[in-house]
């Protein structure tokens, strides 16, 4: 009987040492993340640097920046760049780069001015959108050599049809790098949709950013975040992309740092993946 009543006792014992173990765990089991307000405002130096890779093997960098505040005809503009450089390997099959730079309005948080230069072979195509939201205009110009390297698909050639070129432009209208940016300074709330005019190509382009609900996500060598995903869904996914998915990955925080892009296409997935996590 004694031998059964300690059985007994070291049985009782460890139920309540592995129930409080267990009560321990599950209240440092970290809640699900919230999603803050945002900064409705970037950080003057902020500088981004992503790693691209195609299936799984780099090809070049890409660094957004917010370069300061500039005066752009009276008015007050952040001014964000983005240059995209191909590496040595890529290089020998496309030397092809990018650099675009895009004047906020400091007030009204839409696009004033968009420029990108282009360059591959020693040729180059330097593009100009002047943005009036007062009277929602927009102003294109184009200088340089096209490109003609890339064929035009069937669907791009309907889009072409469906959305012709105009220098009119809705309310709050963005460029291609602004919306990015206006999309890290809203209140995405518990997720939903958030619908962007996007100008593009001499065209305007309805965009919905669909977010979806904030989780925790690790990254290797960096630590684990509280995570939106973004899957812009528009016209223009198909007339870039050619009916790829997108998607891209911010931080729950207020930054709502932008840890990366995915690109689905139809020669296998893209992803740029944040370098630095910035204090």
């Amino acid at each position: 009987m004694p031998k059964i009543r300690s059985i007994i006792a070291l049985f009782i014992f460890c139920f309540f040492c592995n129930g409080f173990t267990l009560a321990q765990n599950f209240a440092e089991k970290p809640p699900e993340p919230k999603i803050e307000a945002p900064d409705q405002e970037p950080v003057i130096g902020e500088s981004l640097i992503y790693t691209v890779r195609w299936l799984g093997v780099p090809m070049g960098k890409v660094t957004l920046k917010v370069e300061g505040i500039e005066n752009l005809d009276n008015h007050q503009c952040y001014h964000i760049s983005a240059l995209a450089s191909p590496n040595n390997l890529l290089k020998k099959i496309h030397n092809l780069q990018y650099q675009a730079d895009s004047y906020i309005d400091k007030r009204l948080l839409v696009s004033r001015r968009f420029q990108k230069t282009r360059t591959l072979g020693g040729k180059y195509n330097h593009l100009v959108i002047d943005f009036n939201p007062e009277d929602n205009t927009a102003e294109f110009k184009s200088e340089g050599t096209s490109s003609t390297s890339v064929k035009v698909s069937d669907k791009r050639k309907k889009l072409n049809i469906e959305n012709p070129r105009t220098n009119k432009i809705p309310a709050g209208t963005q460029d291609l790098l602004s919306a990015l940016y206006y999309i890290r300074w809203i209140d995405l709330g518990d997720g939903g949709d958030h619908p962007v005019n996007i100008y593009y190509a001499g065209r305007n382009w309805k965009a919905n950013f669909g977010a979806g609900q904030p989780y925790w996500r690790d990254i290797r060598k960096k630590g684990t975040f509280g995570v939106i995903e973004l899957s812009p869904s528009s016209g223009l996914n198909d007339f870039i992309l050619g009916r790829r998915k997108f998607t891209i990955f911010l931080t729950c925080d207020s930054r709502r740092i932008p840890l990366e892009f995915r690109f689905s296409t139809g020669l296998g997935p893209i992803r740029a993946t944040l370098d630095n996590i910035p204090e």
